[in-house]
């Protein structure tokens, strides 16, 4: 749980220091990337299954708030 806070607070800090530098799109795009390359080496050794959810509703409501988030908080 630590390591989590002190990721998404490395996260935020690095969208804060490079959205002089870059556009918002550009920020959430390789944070998308950066993300999805973190997961496949997941997926490939638990399979595809491993991501099935009851709540994918609200999976789904904090991407889309994250996303938001970061385009706002990088422009």
């Amino acid at each position: 749980m630590v390591l989590a806070t002190g990721c998404f607070a490395s996260l935020g800090a690095m969208i804060w220091l490079n959205s002089p530098t870059m556009h918002p799109f550009q920020i959430v795009f390789l944070h998308h990337l950066f993300g999805f390359f973190t997961l496949v080496p997941l997926l490939a050794r638990v399979g595809v299954q491993s991501l099935g959810t009851a709540k994918l509703g609200l999976y789904l409501s904090r991407g889309v708030i994250s996303t938001v988030g970061m385009l706002l908080l990088g422009s």
